[in-house]
């Protein structure tokens, strides 16, 4: 990842570092954190995927050095009920407090953009904005100096 923001003219601030690690306690080991710190200090940005489930819960914020919380698609699919609104609303702010940006996960609808850009989520990614793309595309966009696509708003 370093040599790739090295070798195009993509800013290493565009680029985040998602399930590099498998997270599979709550304890990290050492070496984990060295190149957790390593990635940062190149200025790579390190994602907590898939928060809110079983695999990422508020343990890792303790212990785990994160520039992106990322809400499960699980929370985006109930953004239109209460509960659901209230737990995401909860989620960005307790990432707010914890000055980390937020990125819903799995967005398919324009009411979930809507819902979320209401509720203060500054970005969102899923179906609704594009298809995930392999290392080849990825390549192959960032040679062609395409610019990542600006904050979702309302």
């Amino acid at each position: 990842m370093t040599a790739c923001s090295r070798t195009t003219s993509c800013a290493a601030c565009n680029v985040s570092c998602e399930r590099c690690l498998k997270l599979q306690s709550s304890i990290l080991s050492a070496a984990k954190l060295r190149l957790i710190e390593e990635l940062r200090t190149e200025g790579l940005l390190v994602a907590l995927d898939d928060f809110g489930t079983g695999y990422a819960s508020q343990t890792h914020l303790l212990e785990f050095p994160v520039d992106i919380i990322k809400i499960d698609k699980s929370f985006v699919d109930r953004i239109s009920d209460d509960r659901g609104e209230t737990i995401v609303k909860a989620l960005l702010d307790m990432a707010a407090g914890l000055g980390v940006r937020m990125v819903a996960e799995g967005v398919e609808t324009t009411n979930q953009a809507s819902d979320l850009a209401r509720l203060g989520c500054p970005f969102a990614q899923g179906f609704l904005f594009g298809r995930a793309a392999d290392r080849d595309k990825i390549t192959e966009l960032l040679q062609a100096g395409m610019v990542p696509v600006p904050p979702m708003v309302s």
